[in-house]
């Protein structure tokens, strides 16, 4: 793992391991019973993340560092468009019907993982649920995300979005190479 030297790579596939790192963690700690899904979801989320930034970095190479790390919305506007690149290399011939309800079925995958943010703009009156920090349900009683449970962590018991998962494992293999 760690070797106390740095890994002097490209910007894209340093991104793009740090996403597969946090993407291992995910996979790691969501199937451990004492660890509270909150704290599982935090590293997809993470991971999500580091992909988009990978991402984003290799379509706009001409930008400074540092540009795409304050932005934690980053997930929602790109995690379904890198989802819809892979699923062009795996079907080329164009969109089929099951093509486009993966697309929807990924569009909603994003933007419940986004919700995982606090960081993340939105309507937090309507939806103040995030995997970080206590959220106020009303005068002097807060939500503790130890214990919520999050729509996100319903969703990825259905295989149609744990094969969008899958997806997202890919895209990070291709930026990792």
């Amino acid at each position: 793992m760690a070797s106390g030297r740095p890994d002097l790579t490209t910007r894209v596939r340093a991104f793009a391991k740090q996403a597969r790192a946090d993407f291992d963690a995910w996979e790691m700690l969501k199937s451990h019973e004492d660890v509270a899904s909150c704290h599982a979801l935090m590293f997809l989320l993470m991971a999500c993340e580091k992909l988009c930034k990978a991402h984003l970095y290799h379509e706009n190479q001409d930008v400074e560092d540092g540009i795409y790390e304050t932005s934690h919305a980053v997930t929602s506007k790109h995690l379904n468009l890198i989802i819809e690149r892979i699923l062009k290399l795996k079907e080329p011939k164009g969109k089929t019907e099951q093509h486009r309800s993966i697309s929807r079925d990924a569009r909603k995958l994003s933007e419940e993982i986004c919700y995982l943010s606090p960081a993340v703009a939105g309507d937090r009156e309507l939806r103040p649920d995030n995997c970080e920090y206590p959220w106020r349900i009303r005068e002097g009683v807060y939500c503790v995300p130890l214990h919520y449970v999050f729509p996100c962590e319903q969703m990825l018991k259905q295989p149609k979005y744990m094969n969008i998962i899958k997806l997202i494992k890919i895209s990070i293999d291709l930026l990792c190479e």
